[in-house]
């Protein structure tokens, strides 16, 4: 990836793609609430008694940054690390679907609430990819790593993959997660981490 650059980082994609998401689902589900997993504050004593047994669905969702090559203006590319994979092996295990999203963007200045939004379901057994992605053109993808999703077919997954759960059965899975081949994250917490939602 020496050949590319950022011009965003991940939170800034956050305030775009999670809305985005936010608004479409909300066309299915009475409740959706989009959340950045601290242990010690959406996970701790105080949240978990007042949430007390009520029940959602969970997704994780991972805001990536679009990147540059500077030898076209009508792609850019998105690298999903490895860190993502294996995390989302781990949540899958527990009912609990990973995505991916990325801005259609390639400046700063283009950045808008109603930037169109590229979402990818990550696979359990993914690997460490990059990928083109045209500003122009339909981007389908489908192969060992990732599949490229609709709104609707995030409802679709979130209605077969997920199951219920209350806050505290989730927050322990979250907080439990096993790597397996980082020693930095098992040591230090996540390199990346994803906004959550709770649906129902």
């Amino acid at each position: 990836m020496a050949n590319f650059s950022s011009f965003t980082n991940e939170h800034t994609v956050e305030y775009i793609l999670i809305p985005h998401l936010v608004k479409a689902l909300e066309a299915y589900y009475e409740t959706i609430i989009p959340l950045y997993f601290w242990s010690t504050r959406e996970g701790g004593r105080t949240a978990l008694d007042m949430m007390g047994r009520k029940k959602f669905k969970v997704i994780a969702i991972y805001p990536r940054r679009p990147k540059l090559d500077y030898t076209s203006h009508e792609h850019i590319y998105v690298k999903l690390n490895f860190l993502l994979f294996e995390r989302a092996k781990e949540l899958l295990k527990h009912r609990i679907p990973v995505f991916a999203g990325v801005p259609l963007v390639n400046c700063l200045s283009n950045l808008r609430m109603s930037s169109k939004c590229e979402l990818f379901y990550l696979k359990a057994h993914g690997t460490e990819s990059v990928y083109c992605l045209s500003l122009k053109d339909a981007n389908i993808f489908d192969d060992g790593n990732i599949k490229s999703v609709s709104v609707s077919s995030v409802q679709d997954l979130i209605d077969g993959l997920c199951q219920s759960m209350t806050w505290e059965e989730s927050t322990s899975v979250i907080k439990n997660i096993k790597y397996t081949s980082n020693h930095y994250a098992r040591f230090y917490g996540d390199l990346y981490k994803p906004v959550y939602l709770l649906i129902k």
